[in-house]
């Protein structure tokens, strides 16, 4: 399973596992974590019981796209 996304004129797809759920936040959800463990998380909040990243896809793909442009060698 993927979830595609569009981010600006890319497309991109993430592999997800089949327990991943979306959800809108809700008043009760509460900030869990004061560290953001990587710089596309937004926060952590406690929802149900369990720690729940919200992720800002913007973020992610920069992020991605930062890390493929790194990893190709230029060509001189």
């Amino acid at each position: 399973r993927f979830l595609v996304l569009r981010c600006g004129q890319a497309q991109i797809a993430i592999a997800v596992d089949p327990d991943t759920t979306l959800r809108r936040a809700r008043p009760d959800d509460v900030r869990a974590a004061a560290n953001v463990p990587a710089g596309y998380v937004r926060g952590v909040f406690k929802i149900g019981g369990e720690d729940v990243a919200l992720v800002d896809v913007d973020r992610l793909v920069a992020a991605a796209l930062d890390v493929a442009r790194d990893s190709v060698p230029a060509l001189v």
